[in-house]
């Protein structure tokens, strides 16, 4: 059990010039390890940054809001009517301009 491989992880020159890793180079079980704890940091990083659509997607910026202040319900009233608006608007044009 405490014997080490013989088998010696070699890259090609052809490979090397290009810059290109080898495959090899992905069968090294350092690599593997360094490879997977630079993928795990990347999927934390981000899980707590979080993606440009994310605000959009998630509606926790409307949970957030003051119900009490008229503005932002005046706000999300007009966002939510100018958003149906062209939701129809959308569908008119694409129906006259592909179905019809």
């Amino acid at each position: 059990m405490g014997r080490r491989s013989l088998i010696c992880f070699r890259t090609s020159t052809v490979f090397e010039s290009l810059g290109v890793p080898s495959y090899a180079d992905d069968m090294n079980p350092a690599n593997a390890d360094r490879k997977q704890h630079e993928a795990i940091k990347e999927l934390e990083r981000l899980q707590h940054e979080g993606d440009v659509l994310s605000g959009l997607l998630r509606p926790t910026t409307a949970a957030k809001a003051d119900m009490t202040d008229p503005i932002e319900r005046w706000g999300r009233r007009i966002g939510r009517m100018l958003a149906a608006i062209a939701f129809l608007a959308f569908c008119v044009y694409f129906y006259l301009a592909y179905v019809r």
